[in-house]
């Protein structure tokens, strides 16, 4: 966005858009100025989840990702083994298991909330 905001000689601010080449919003103070960028995202979310079809995925592709990053935590302990001590590659793959447990626990809730 080719916007700017200015502090004016009276302490409040201002917005001048480069778009329009001058001012949009004037005499906003601090306050105002955080709820007119809160408006403007608030706009942008509702306009992504009612014109945009991809902006919403499947839940399942929650789950490949999940099981995609799981996975690669645990891919340096197991591709290079002599960097690591026995006791850090069990550990690793230890933790691998304990966060899919709880990942997995988090989606069974999710579930049952639906």
């Amino acid at each position: 966005m080719g916007a700017f905001i200015a502090r004016q000689p009276n302490g409040l601010l201002c917005r001048w858009s480069s778009i329009v080449d001058n001012i949009t919003h004037y005499n906003m103070t601090e306050d105002e100025y955080v709820e007119l960028r809160a408006e403007e995202a608030r706009k942008q979310a509702r306009f992504e989840l009612e014109h945009n079809p991809r902006f919403i995925r499947p839940f399942s592709e929650v789950l490949e990702k999940r099981d995609h990053d799981l996975v690669l935590q645990c891919i340096g302990a197991i591709e290079d083994p002599e960097d690591y001590t026995a006791e850090e590659i069990e550990e690793s793959k230890a933790e691998k298991v304990r966060l899919q447990a709880e990942f997995n626990a988090l989606v069974e809730e999710m579930t049952k909330q639906e």
